[in-house]
């Protein structure tokens, strides 16, 4: 256990290169929704996806959408 339970962990506490697995998962819906604000609206109303991170989803989706397009350009037919 630790010496001193009172301390506040330091940022290296923090610092690993994965989100944490319910972090992902609002990624995910956060994209989702970002793909067809209408058709997913549902996300919103039933509480899976904050109403306050909705508003960023579209431009999330498109941030993804266009590096996976750029990442993969090189190897799609044309």
């Amino acid at each position: 256990m630790h010496a001193k339970q009172s301390e506040a962990p330091d940022d290296s506490a923090f610092a690993d290169t994965h989100s944490l697995d319910q972090q992902r998962a609002v990624n995910f819906l956060c994209y989702v929704y970002g793909s067809g604000e209408k058709t997913f609206r549902y996300l919103v109303d039933q509480g899976s996806l904050d109403g306050d991170r909705a508003e960023g989803c579209a431009a999330e989706y498109t941030q993804m959408a266009d590096g996976w397009e750029a990442l993969l350009a090189p190897y799609l037919r044309k």
